[in-house]
């Protein structure tokens, strides 16, 4: 999915119950990977769910959530 401004979507139908974690990234530069510093820092945005407060990359513990609803909503900030 090609996000260029302002808030996008997608649904995932028929999936099943269990703990998950979601993480993302806009690749800026386009070249298909996730551009960190020297010290593993991102150099481009990321997000992930529950919106982690960490200015890297989360842990598993940090993001992770439980999908045991017939519907989820969930919003992740690209920072």
């Amino acid at each position: 999915m090609k996000i260029t401004t302002g808030k996008k979507s997608f649904t995932i139908k028929d999936f099943p119950y269990g703990e998950y974690a979601i993480s993302c990234f806009y690749d800026a530069n386009n070249n298909k990977k996730m551009d960190t510093n020297f010290l593993g820092i991102p150099k481009e945005k990321v997000g992930a769910s529950n919106n982690p407060t960490s200015n890297s990359i989360s842990s598993y513990k940090d993001t992770k959530f439980n999908f045991n609803v017939p519907e989820l909503h969930l919003s992740i900030t690209l920072k």
